[in-house]
């Protein structure tokens, strides 16, 4: 179990891990206090890493829990709101900058074979594997990473991006920089492998 607490100026976050309740998908495994001007607005409250990345999903699940909402003029306006939550949170549990992912592929009975890949995070022990989809999607890796490690993944390229189509492409950018190579034996073949029906395209 890992814990922090954060204190920037009028705001107190208090943030824990629970290594046993992160394994579960549909757990709540981080709990967290918040108190505000010194005065506690609520008690310990579970959340999934989801409701602890996203300020509005934060705010939903303390309206839900505990019956108040965080005075937001602490955080700013609109983007900037997001992004104060975001340095909250980070100095309330461990900040992971850098991530190493390596492709390992399976079956599926439905899907067919396909990659699966595992994330390792240099100086910590913590490994997690995700899809592919879940892998190109910044936002929802953060929330991953909180649920499934207790640290918060972030990358200023990433979320200082002007807009969100550049915003997935310095992601996509750095994601490629530490995506290491398939082993040979998983490596995509050169050879079409249903034999010469069909045509040669490569002749058009």
């Amino acid at each position: 179990m890992m814990e922090g607490t954060e204190n920037s100026g009028d705001l107190q976050l208090h943030v824990r891990w629970s290594e046993h309740e992160a394994v579960k998908p549909y757990a709540r495994p981080l709990g967290v206090t918040v108190s505000y001007q010194g005065t506690p607005v609520t008690g310990m409250i579970a959340l999934n890493g989801r409701e602890l990345v996203y300020f509005h999903a934060f705010q939903e699940a303390l309206l839900a829990l505990g019956g108040v909402l965080l005075p937001t003029r602490l955080l700013g306006n609109g983007e900037t709101c997001q992004h104060a939550w975001l340095d909250a949170v980070g100095a309330a549990c461990p900040v992971i900058r850098d991530i190493a992912v390596t492709p390992h592929s399976r079956f599926d009975h439905e899907e067919g074979r396909q990659f699966i890949f595992r994330l390792s995070f240099p100086g910590h022990a913590e490994e997690i594997e995700v899809s592919h989809t879940q892998l190109l999607e910044y936002q929802e890796l953060q929330c991953i990473v909180a649920h499934r490690t207790g640290m918060l993944l972030r990358r200023e390229e990433v979320e200082h991006a002007p807009s969100l189509g550049e915003t997935r492409l310095a992601w996509e950018k750095y994601c490629s920089s530490v995506l290491e190579p398939p082993d040979p034996d998983e490596a995509m073949t050169e050879h079409w492998p249903w034999g010469k029906k069909g045509g040669d395209f490569t002749a058009l």
